[in-house]
């Protein structure tokens, strides 16, 4: 049948209406929903006829992209011993390889009381739900798991764990069964939110460890967690996002709190770096027995913003960081009461980090660098503020044999500043005690406050209206070195400048009975529509279009 032109105009509308609601909706299927509560023995249609913990495994064996699993308060173990029988059961497999299983598109959410009608009922805080690595094996015996939790090539269709405690993993195995003590995941785009990873161990990757793909961890605590390698998290070769989580007395021989590392094979060059983006975290009181207190960072290039470190240790580099071959871009995070050999705050091997308007509060090293500890390495340091740091060599800043470029900052108090063994330091429109050669250098006492809360994400020490620090800087955009500039903002978001001209260290002073307007949430000023809704609008004028024109046009 031949179609008229309008029929075929009308045709071709739809077509363009369907494709844009089509890319509005987001990406997710009409699955089912499956209830699981201890003691379960139904189909789990219904909180009445509730999966059972043996049951939920068998379901998630065979469960598909959009299935759910609602949860209830309880704990919940990846292997159940067989009831006994006349017949001694077939064990092709390790109990303690067993794990729960998430297949791509898969959704496991806890924290439910077992009366919801609605996901958003549940309250995870109050109902603990805990996936547990404690197993029991034949005769009453238990034991644990390698990995409480694996995910594998989710193929961008991400699983998903919302809303559990997991623990007592221990990857204490060869090969694979040695990575991911929490969960292991491999080449996957896994979203975790609002759970907690504690007592679990490894020999990478205590709570979790992540080979290749994007996950991404939100509003996550990682506490009491340890391995050889990243007692937190071990990361290797991925674009890891990690934002607003807590990590804390995690242990490790490097990396207490995270580990970032090229993937290599021996003999092989890397292949690709880590490249993970951490924003609104805390690492406290994490260990590391050789390097990076909180975080390591081997041939990795990490993105960290708006973040705190405080009370972390390592015995020998980098209370807090250790980048070894790295690239690192430090912005608008503080540095407190950390304590390394070497290092007491960042140590730098053959390394290249930005560090852009930081706080560096009494961080302390036994032998060098009582805040940055620099060895054939090149920091760019903008807009940042040391004070009270302390160190047998160098209180602030220990150079050996590199050229870093400091502008916009503050070292003050750190006992001995600035100490440099080879290589050439650049240092301009700083504040230095003792003084120190260079552009527009001052050596002035900045009349810093203590280290508090003075808005923003991270804690700052405030400048007193008279400090000569105030419009003394180099001008906002001004180039630096290479593509770093002197930002926009200080470390709190505030607007830069508030005066005549920018202030010198990471905060920006202002008449606190007139504060500065918001400066927004750092998207540039540029909003996206949720669920794909700007491809629709992008599509509605085609479909003007169409319905405007003539038949015959």
């Amino acid at each position: 049948m031949k179609l008229s032109c309008c029929s075929r105009r009308s045709a071709l509308l739809v077509l363009v209406l369907a494709t844009a609601l089509f890319l509005s909706s987001p990406l997710v299927a009409e699955g089912y929903v499956y209830k699981v509560k201890p003691g379960g023995t139904g189909d789990g249609t219904t909180w009445e006829k509730a999966l059972g913990e043996k049951e939920l495994l068998e379901k998630l064996a065979t469960a598909g992209y959009g299935h759910e699993f609602w949860i209830a308060a309880g704990t919940y173990r990846p292997y159940i011993a067989p009831q006994p029988s006349g017949s001694t059961p077939k064990a092709d497999t390790d109990p303690r390889e067993y794990a729960f299983v998430l297949n791509r598109g898969v959704a496991l959410y806890g924290g439910f009381a077992g009366t919801e009608t609605a996901r958003s009922q549940r309250d995870w805080s109050r109902n603990t739900t805990v996936l547990s690595g404690y197993i029991d094996l034949h005769g009453g015996d238990s034991t644990n798991s390698y990995s409480v939790v694996v995910v594998s090539g989710d193929m961008g269709l991400p699983a998903i764990l919302d809303g559990f405690t997991v623990a007592g993993g221990r990857a204490d195995g060869e090969a694979a069964l040695g990575n991911g003590g929490g969960i292991r995941i491999s080449d996957s785009y896994t979203r975790i939110t609002n759970c907690t990873f504690t007592g679990n161990q490894a020999t990478r990757g205590g709570g979790v460890f992540i080979s290749g793909g994007a996950p991404v961890i939100t509003d996550t605590t990682f506490a009491g967690n340890t391995a050889d390698l990243g007692g937190g998290i071990y990361n290797e070769e991925s674009r890891l996002s990690v934002s607003d989580c807590i990590f804390s007395t995690n242990q490790a021989r490097s990396g207490g709190a995270l580990l970032n590392k090229a993937r290599s094979e021996e003999g092989v060059n890397v292949l690709q770096s880590a490249t993970p983006t951490i924003t609104k975290s805390t690492f406290s009181g994490n260990v590391a027995t050789e390097s990076g207190g909180a975080m390591a960072n081997w041939k990795s290039n990490p993105t960290v913003t708006h973040s705190t470190f405080s009370a972390n240790r390592s015995l020998v580099e980098g209370g807090a960081l250790f980048n070894s071959e790295s690239a690192p871009n430090l912005t608008s995070c503080t540095f407190a009461s950390n304590f390394s050999v070497n290092g007491g705050a960042v140590s730098n091997w053959d390394s290249s980090p930005v560090i852009v308007n930081c706080t560096f509060f009494s961080n302390r090293a036994s032998s060098s660098g009582g805040a940055l500890l620099n060895d054939r390495s090149s920091p760019i340091v903008v807009n940042s503020t040391f004070t009270r740091n302390r160190a047998s060599t160098g209180g602030g800043l220990f150079n050996f044999e590199c050229s870093p470029v400091v502008a916009n900052s503050i070292l003050w108090g750190n006992g001995s500043e600035i100490r440099a063994e080879g290589g050439t330091i650049t240092v301009s429109y700083s504040i230095v005690e003792g003084g120190f050669n260079g552009e527009r250098n001052l050596d002035a006492d900045p009349l810093l406050g203590a280290l508090l809360n003075n808005g923003g994400t991270t804690e700052t020490c405030a400048l007193d209206p008279k400090s000569p620090a105030v419009d003394a800087g180099l001008f906002v955009g001004f180039r630096v070195s290479g593509n770093v500039i002197v930002p926009l903002t200080d470390q709190r978001g505030t607007a830069r400048p508030k005066g005549s001209g920018v202030d010198i260290g990471s905060y920006e002073y202002f008449d606190a009975t007139n504060p500065p307007a918001p400066t927004g949430g750092g998207s540039g000023g540029c909003r996206t529509l949720a669920g794909g809704a700007e491809s629709m609008w992008l599509l509605l004028p085609l479909a003007l279009h169409l319905l405007r024109r003539k038949p015959n046009s």
